[in-house]
């Protein structure tokens, strides 16, 4: 079932799909859900992999409206088939999550809430972000930065991308604001991106729908 979704023609706020549905169940939502149905058995083994696939054109048609088809480019990134809209998709365990742009580039990323995150929170965070989490907080903000970053990361297109290096989360003040700053530190543009995010018991949702000029924060990071 969805747990938000968007009238045709907007973007901004990413919809959500709970996946509780089976197979069969998902296919009768969308007009050519038998055939999707086919095509995902052939693609995947997994059932939920199949669901998950399955659920994110569902997502897709209630958004819009219509049925759009799902192209990838080399580098795994989604696009809409004959339509200028921007995309971005994310997915975790019993969730899909999808955001539109129509004026730039979108991204949106969602984790389910489990404390795995921090076995590896060196590979995505700084010693000088990790001062801004405050211990009480602990796990959401890991979840938080990570999905903060993977938002960022798939909208700039760009490889050699490392979440420590070049990726820098900023005024960070969880959970007493709704949104942060992260400038991304690997292109000549330094691009500096407003996270929104949501954090529910079960998971913790990022997005950002534009790149916010000309909020800077090099002095913190230097210039390399």
């Amino acid at each position: 079932m969805p747990y938000h979704s968007l009238p045709s023609g907007e973007s901004g706020l990413p919809g959500l799909w709970k996946v509780t549905e089976s197979i069969d169940e998902l296919a009768a939502l969308i007009p050519s859900g038998k055939d999707l149905a086919e095509d995902s058995s052939r693609l995947f083994h997994s059932e939920s992999r199949r669901k998950e696939w399955l659920a994110t054109r569902v997502l897709l048609h209630a958004m819009l409206g219509v049925e759009k088809e799902i192209g990838h480019l080399e580098n795994g990134k989604p696009f809409l088939k004959n339509d200028c809209r921007h995309i971005s998709i994310s997915h975790t365990k019993g969730y899909v999550a999808i955001i539109l742009g129509t004026q730039a580039e979108v991204g949106v990323d969602i984790e389910y809430r489990s404390p795995r995150v921090m076995k590896v929170k060196e590979r995505f965070v700084s010693q000088q972000e990790e001062q801004n989490i405050r211990p009480e907080h602990e796990l959401d903000s890991l979840l938080l930065h990570w999905c903060a970053k993977e938002t960022a990361f798939k909208m700039m297109n760009t490889d050699g991308v490392d979440f420590v290096e070049h990726l820098h989360i900023t005024e960070f003040d969880y959970p007493d604001k709704d949104i942060f700053m992260l400038q991304e530190t690997r292109t000549a543009l330094r691009n500096t991106f407003e996270i929104h995010y949501c954090v529910q018991s079960d998971f913790v949702l990022t997005w950002s729908e534009k790149i916010v000029f000309p909020y800077k924060i090099d002095n913190l990071f230097g210039t390399d």
